[in-house]
């Protein structure tokens, strides 16, 4: 894919367990309603799962993130569009 400076940039996660970090249960959070959309408050046990699993995965994800980041930036300061994977 290239990238032009008129193209948004979207990293998405989807919430789903890791079980490289099973410190956090999604599928009982998404059972028990608590990781509902549509829920807008979070006891602080939630929060801090939450939180620790989305530092976790963007930590294991952290090269891919970092080599897309420097591929758009690149772009959007006069640079060359790469290829990205």
């Amino acid at each position: 894919m290239l990238y032009n400076k008129g193209m948004p940039v979207v990293l998405y996660f989807r919430l789903m367990n890791n079980p490289k970090h099973p410190a956090f249960d999604v599928t009982k959070c998404k059972k028990d309603g608590q990781c509902s959309t549509f829920n807008f408050k979070y006891p602080p046990h939630i929060v801090d799962g939450l939180t620790g699993l989305t530092e976790f995965t963007m930590m294991e994800h952290k090269e891919d993130i970092t080599e897309i980041l420097q591929a758009v930036s690149g772009v959007h300061h006069g640079g060359k569009a790469e290829k990205a994977k």
